[in-house]
Formats: structure tokens, sequence, C-alpha cells
């Protein structure tokens, strides 16, 4: 009887973590070592028993460690780690701009990039755990993945435009032209501070923010006619600020993208 019981408990104990739970599996699990040790050596029921003082043990165990040192899940942290990387990963976004267009301060670049880097580490292990966590069907982790996902490609548009930054080299700036990015550039850092506070205080995300069309206008019309000359400095310097304009503009166009993935996980 055993023996034509052992499949049926092999195929719950495999099926049932996946298609009901975790604790789903692990009950079909002690069916299977009950059914096997007795196979071996008949010992009858008392073998079940000395598995559930074992699940129930390490189970006490565990339930008392992750109130002390994990109390409210990954979950919960999530959104905080989610709303510290967008807001350090955007401070990182505005240091690196600021330095393309006026040449200020290289240390507050570089500590940003540092704090941008720490909260994108953090984002990474939080949503481990929070993979880890997760039961079979509570979550979209598609939802999710795209907002981890997201806060790294703000953190690489600031990189990108750190290079521009050195590309620069403070030598032949273009302020005059740059400042029609200023409008932009905070536009941009509001709303994505203002999703870090979405994720934090579990609200809808506002919708992206309307954009100045003529300060487009306005930047290319200024870096044309400084560039006329033909001079290379110049003319490199004209580059790298269209340049910076253009990763401000993908950063925009992310925010529909974040907005829609962020109210449909909540």
């Amino acid at each position: 009887m055993l023996w034509a019981v052992l499949p049926a408990a092999i195929l719950l104990a495999a099926y049932a973590p996946r298609a009901i739970s975790f604790a789903a599996g692990q009950a079909g699990f002690t069916v299977v070592l009950f059914i096997l040790f007795n196979i071996i050596q008949p010992v009858g029921w008392k073998v079940g028993v000395v598995r559930v003082e074992d699940v129930a043990i390490g189970f006490a165990i565990s339930l008392g460690v992750g109130l002390l040192f994990w109390p409210r899940g990954a979950a919960a942290l999530l959104r905080e780690d989610l709303s510290a990387a967008y807001q350090r990963s955007i401070d990182y976004v505005v240091a690196a701009a600021r330095q393309v267009i006026a040449a200020e301060n290289a240390d507050e670049v570089e500590r940003s990039g540092r704090a941008a880097d720490a909260a994108l580490h953090r984002l990474d292990d939080t949503f481990r755990q929070y993979l880890a966590e997760r039961s079979a069907s509570e979550f979209d982790v598609e939802d999710v993945g795209a907002l981890v996902g997201g806060a790294s490609r703000v953190r690489r548009a600031a990189q990108s435009l750190t290079a521009l930054g050195q590309m620069a080299d403070g030598k032949t700036l273009l302020e005059r032209c740059g400042e029609h990015l200023d409008r932009e550039l905070h536009a941009l850092q509001a709303w994505y501070v203002s999703l870090g506070y979405a994720f934090v205080r579990d609200r809808s995300v506002p919708p992206p923010h309307i954009r100045d069309a003529e300060g487009n206008s306005r930047l290319l019309a200024c870096v044309r006619d400084s560039a006329r000359g033909g001079d290379q400095e110049t003319v490199t310097a004209a580059l790298v600020l269209l340049w910076a304009s253009q990763h401000l503009d993908n950063l925009w166009r992310l925010e529909s993208h974040l907005a829609e993935r962020a109210n449909a996980s909540r």
C-alpha cells in the first residue's frame, strides 16, 4: 500500500509549492518522508510526529528571528528603498547636469553619485528578499521589477551626464544656452521626488509633467548661434549640451512608463 501511495505523494510534494503555497509543499514533503521511512523500516506514525516536532521548532525559531530583525517584511521596506533610490538618483542627475551647464562643484557630483549607488544597492538587496518572501500569485513581479529597473535607468542617465561633464572639462561652457535646461531639470527633479513620496505614502503617482516645448526651441537656437563660428571647443560644448538635453528627454519619456507601472502595482 505504501509503494502504491508513494508516486502520488511525490507528485503532491513537487507540485504543491507552486500551485498552492510553500506550506503545502512542506506538508507534502513530510508525507513523502513518512512513507519512505515506513517502507525502509515500518515504525508507524511516530516518524510523522518527529517530523512535525522538527518543523514546529524550526518555525518558532524563524518566526522569532524574523520578528526581531525583519519585523515588517520586505514589502514594506521595498517602498522606502524605492523612494530613496529615485530621490538619490534624481539628485545625482541634477548635480551632474549642473556640472555640464556651469561646471559647478565636482565634489557634489561625486557625493551624489555615492549616495545614489548606495541607495540602488540597498534596493537590489531588498528586491531579492521581496522575491524570496512573496507567494505564488500575490504580486505582479513584472510591475515591481520595472520600477526597480527604472531607478537604475535614472542613475545611468546621471552617469552619462557625468561623462559629458568630463568631456566638456569646464574649458568652454555655454552657460547662456545651458540656462534653458534649468526649467526642464527642476521639473524632472520635482516629478521624481513626488514619485518617491507616492511610494512611501502608498498614493497614486502624479501624472508626467508638461514639458516646455519653447525651452527646447530656445536651446537649439542658442546652440546653433553659438556654434556658427566653427571654433572646435565651442562646437564640442554645444554638442555636450545637446546630448545632455537628450538624456533629460529620455528621463521625461520614462515618467509615463513609471507612472503606469506604479499605479498598477498599488
